[in-house]
């Protein structure tokens, strides 16, 4: 199971979080808290430009950061 927020998706500004219980389970250690399976980001959103990050926590050694950026051709 999967649970997921984002906070003020129509604003220029917008935050997501986001927690995957079976990737915790998977790659949980046993005397140590790894957060594992914990996800979060952000959007900006500027005219037709729209940039994105997003950071996945795996386990302990793992991570992984995500970027995008997104231009509207149509909106002029």
């Amino acid at each position: 199971m999967v649970i997921g927020a984002e906070l003020f998706p129509e604003s220029a500004i917008n935050l997501r979080i986001g927690y995957n219980f079976r990737r915790a389970s998977e790659l949980k250690l046993q005397s140590v808290r790894t957060f594992g399976g914990v996800s979060f980001g952000f959007g900006i959103k500027m005219n037709n430009l729209k940039f994105n990050y997003a950071y996945s926590k795996f386990h302990t050694a793992a991570n992984a950061s995500t970027f995008s950026l997104q231009i509207d051709l149509d909106n002029r």
